[in-house]
């Protein structure tokens, strides 16, 4: 399916990414599946990241997710994201016109 190719293009990335320890190091790579609800499928991503300051890995964590959330759209999948007043908005105005 869709979603587990994703999952495991999800694994092979984090085990290529250079700062993060891989799959044949001592420390767990692990992306799964949660349990699904009304939102989706959450997916769990648990890796160790080489780097020790705060900052660093801020950053590193920062652009696994930049590049995860660009490349959902590939796997033909897309993210859940709770509609706000303004989207309500938008949907009325769309409406109208």
């Amino acid at each position: 399916t869709n979603i587990g190719i994703f999952r495991k293009y999800c694994e092979i990335y984090l085990n290529n990414h250079p700062k993060l320890y891989s799959l044949d190091s001592p420390y767990s790579l692990l992306v799964r599946h949660l349990q699904p609800s009304e939102k989706g499928i959450p997916v769990q991503i648990y890796v160790f990241c080489k780097e020790t300051s705060f900052v660093e890995f801020e950053k590193v964590q920062a652009d696994i997710f930049d590049h995860i959330l660009a490349v959902i759209p590939e796997f033909d999948l897309g993210v859940f994201q709770s509609p706000s007043g303004d989207d309500l908005r938008r949907l009325k105005l769309s409406d109208i016109n």
